[in-house]
């Protein structure tokens, strides 16, 4: 399948994406490693504007590990608001613990 053609200016969505997250330390190699061992030349063309046409499946496990979705990513857009995008993560136990979900039905009524 033949590579689609790179943004002439450079500027695509996810080539900014990729871009910050070398800005932030990551390597071509840790980003790959990340979106399930994509070779660094891939993320590369990426970064330099390059379309996936392939490996979608690899963008989408990259967005999601910086917990982006993969429109937001490829477009730039923000599509929803998610608890992630206005609280930040802090750590309040540590240690050993049970958690026990329980699922609510309704009650059945004492007619049946």
């Amino acid at each position: 399948m033949p590579r689609k053609k790179r943004n002439q200016n450079n500027i695509t969505p996810l080539a900014m994406f990729i871009k910050s997250l070398i800005s932030e330390g990551y390597s071509l190699r840790a980003i790959g490693k990340i979106a399930g061992n994509i070779s660094p030349s891939v993320v590369h063309g990426w970064s330099q504007g390059a379309m996936p046409t392939e490996n979608l499946d690899s963008l989408r496990c990259l967005a999601n590990h910086f917990e982006k979705s993969l429109s937001t990513v490829l477009t730039g857009k923000v599509d929803k608001v998610t608890a992630s995008d206005q609280f930040d993560r802090v750590p309040f136990y540590e240690g050993l613990m049970e958690v026990r979900l329980v699922k609510l039905v309704p009650k059945k009524s004492e007619d049946s």
